[in-house]
């Protein structure tokens, strides 16, 4: 079952609708690598990724209800406990013996109903007392109702606006780059989106900051599968991404000192999303092309 992300799920809160899109990726390409007879390698990458972003989502979360003292963080704290020894063990189990029928069932039902469940019936409760919380400690994500002037819409941005597919033509055939290769598009969409709609600063800063982090932890996990398997260009493909998280980086800085603007927006578009995109077609291809060959070795 492939669990898909829509209406019914979104909590209003601009960090924590991005994280669970992330996670439900994160789960959907579990279950595909087990399904489809995957190298157990590759699914302990996906099921390690799934368990660290999981621990990640869950600290911004409980800081976010304790910085705006939401009344039923500790019971919320205990599911979250609970969710991650569920994770831990299917992610040991599935290192110990690989896939299984049963398993794929049990992440099925355990991870992604439990998280499905847990948004409609927890999260929801969460966002909504975040909304109504005072501004001084809504810091991580929720537009804050009476919000002051530099919060507002910002006129003309919306029309820059560019939404960035992960198409077929995108797909590497590496499960674990496929997969956080998603993740940014995510996250350079919503920084689009947070800065079209004219969200407040706080949002739009918090949305930049995830970008600039995962964008080093993509980055991180791909150079090391390079070094790993002796890719013969590793030196300027890693040039490539110096340079580009330099860029992340420097638009982070603008946006939190002057806020968004077309130009901004534009280079966002430019010189990040179509950045990417041909850095996949033109560069990534490569590298998996290279990883396939030395697994075959």
């Amino acid at each position: 079952m492939a669990y898909t992300f829509d209406k019914s799920l979104e909590t209003g809160n601009a960090m924590i609708d991005s994280q669970h899109r992330q996670l439900i990726d994160a789960i959907n390409s579990l279950m595909a690598a087990c399904s489809q007879g995957k190298g157990r390698q590759e699914i302990d990458k996906i099921a390690r990724f799934l368990e660290d972003y999981t621990a990640k989502h869950f600290g911004d979360e409980e800081k976010l209800q304790m910085q705006s003292r939401y009344p039923d963080y500790v019971n919320h704290k205990r599911y979250h406990e609970t969710f991650k020894k569920v994770v831990h063990e299917i992610s040991s189990e599935l290192s110990q013996k690989g896939p299984s029928v049963a398993l794929v069932s049990k992440v099925n039902t355990s991870i992604g109903g439990w998280l499905v469940n847990h948004i409609t019936k927890e999260d929801v409760k969460v966002a909504a007392h975040l909304r109504t919380a005072k501004p001084a400690v809504s810091t991580l994500g929720a537009r804050t109702p009476g919000a002051p002037a530099a919060a507002a819409r910002t006129p003309g941005i919306g029309a820059a606006r560019k939404s960035y597919t992960f198409t077929s033509d995108l797909a590497t055939g590496n499960t674990m780059i496929d997969t956080q290769h998603k993740q940014l598009f995510t996250a350079i969409n919503n920084l689009l989106d947070a800065c079209s709609k004219g969200n407040g600063r706080q949002t739009i800063e918090t949305t930049c900051h995830f970008l600039e982090n995962y964008t080093t932890k993509h980055f991180g996990d791909e150079e090391k599968l390079q070094q790993q398997s002796h890719y013969p260009d590793y030196l300027n493909h890693k040039k490539y991404h110096d340079q580009f998280k330099k860029t992340v980086k420097e638009i982070s800085m603008e946006l939190s000192q002057k806020g968004p603007s077309i130009l901004l927006v534009n280079k966002i578009t430019t010189s990040v999303g179509n950045w990417l995109v041909s850095h996949i077609k033109q560069q990534d291809m490569k590298v998996v092309a290279h990883l396939q060959k030395s697994q075959k070795k």
